[in-house]
C-alpha cells in the first residue's frame, strides 16, 4: 500500500522547512525585548508559545549570533546594535 501511494505522490514546490517570512526575525526581535525587560526564561518562554527547553535553545542560538557569553552581554550588545529600545 505505501509502495502505491508513494508512486502516486508528487513534491510540493515552494515550501521549505524552517520559519517562514520572516518570522524568525520577529521571534528573535520579540525574545530580545522580553529579555531586556529583565523577564525570567520561563516567562519569556511561555509568552512567546514554548517550552522553556526550546527558548533556551533559541537563547543560546541568539548569544552566539551576537557573540556574548552571557545574557548581560547580549543585552548590552542587542542595545548598542538598536535592536532593542
Amino acid at each position: 500500500m505505501f509502495e502505491r501511494l508513494w508512486g502516486s505522490g508528487s513534491p510540493v514546490e515552494g515550501a521549505a522547512p524552517g520559519y517562514g517570512g520572516d518570522a524568525l526575525g520577529d521571534l528573535k526581535s520579540t525574545i530580545l525585548q522580553l529579555l531586556a525587560s529583565g523577564l525570567k526564561d520561563e516567562v519569556i518562554a511561555r509568552r512567546v508559545g514554548m517550552s522553556s527547553r526550546t527558548f533556551r535553545r533559541h537563547l543560546a542560538a541568539l548569544m552566539h549570533e551576537l557573540g556574548a557569553g552571557s545574557r548581560f552581554q547580549a543585552g548590552v550588545r542587542a542595545a548598542h546594535l538598536g535592536l532593542v529600545g
